[in-house]
This record gives C-alpha cells, sequence and structure tokens, in this order.
C-alpha cells in the first residue's frame, strides 16, 4: 500500500495543496518546481525565500505525511525534492550565420563575387564551421533584402556580390 503524501507549496503569493500517493507527489513537486524555476528565468523576475532552510526544501514546502512522520518532509532526500535545482544559466549564443555574412558584407568581402563555397571557407578562417546548407537561407534573405545580389553561373551555382548603394 502507497503511503499518502499531504503537503502544501506557499511562496510569494502562489499556493499550491496536494493530497494523494508518493509516486503523484513526486510528480507534483516536479512540475511546481519547473513552473517556478521557468518564473525565475523571465527576466526582470526573481523569486526571493525567506529562513535558512534549503531551497529545494522552501519550493517543495513539504508538510508532514498523513503516516506521521514526525517534522520530516514525506518526499525528503527523494527524486522530487532534489529536481527543484534552480535553474542553470545559459551561455550566450554564438552569432547566426545571417549576422556573420552580413559582417563580412560590411568588411568589403563582397566586393568580388564569391560562390557559397567561398563564404564558407571565409567564415572557417574566423572561426565559424557552417556547410553550404546553413548560409543558403542567410544568403537568399540578404538577397531578397537587396543587400547582396546573386547570380547563376554555369546553370548550377550561385555567384554572389554586395548590391550597389549598401
Amino acid at each position: 500500500m502507497r503511503r499518502k503524501v499531504k503537503f502544501e507549496i506557499q511562496i510569494q503569493g502562489f499556493s499550491v495543496k496536494f493530497e494523494g500517493d508518493e509516486d503523484q507527489a513526486q510528480t507534483a513537486v516536479i512540475q511546481v518546481g519547473q513552473g517556478l524555476a521557468g518564473l525565475a528565468s523571465l527576466p526582470g523576475q526573481m523569486l526571493h525565500t525567506n529562513g535558512s532552510d534549503s531551497s529545494a526544501k522552501q519550493i517543495a514546502g513539504l508538510a508532514s505525511a498523513q503516516d506521521g512522520a514526525e517534522g520530516s518532509g514525506a518526499l525528503e532526500g527523494t527524486k522530487a525534492e532534489k529536481a527543484v535545482k534552480a535553474p542553470r544559466a545559459r551561455s550566450p549564443k554564438g552569432e547566426s550565420p545571417q549576422t556573420l555574412i552580413e559582417n563580412l558584407v560590411n568588411e568589403g568581402y563582397f566586393s568580388q563575387e564569391r560562390s557559397a563555397e567561398d563564404i564558407v571557407k571565409e567564415l572557417s578562417k574566423k572561426g565559424f564551421t557552417y556547410g553550404s546548407g546553413a548560409i543558403s537561407t542567410p544568403l537568399t534573405r540578404l538577397t531578397r533584402k537587396n543587400i547582396i545580389l546573386r547570380d547563376k553561373k554555369d546553370g548550377k551555382h550561385f555567384l554572389y556580390k554586395k548590391a550597389e548603394g549598401t
């Protein structure tokens, strides 16, 4: 027979009450923790907790279980308690292929006609490894914006050059 668990989570005006078996409680704590972590990661949003308990216990707000566990959280030391860690900070993303190609335009790289292969090699020299498939959409977008022009040579491949007046 599964133990029944009852708890309430309260943080800064948020309140969640739960009553059910241990497995359901673990799932509920994980989902609430993920929701709170999502809120905490929003720009300009911060969740503050009071007291000296660990943040996992505060977030879980684990009250006593109906089985009479004296003052200890019903799920202490379980996966559910550990699952409510603070989210990792994301590392900043690199520049997009389109931004890198725009930089090449501004540097004068497209003063001569260039093939997609030439562009891939130039980006590689600068430490950015992309295949021709990764740069084809940005090249098309820049062509549509009239930043670069393209001309089909030998019926197969495009050559790209800076548009006049840009």
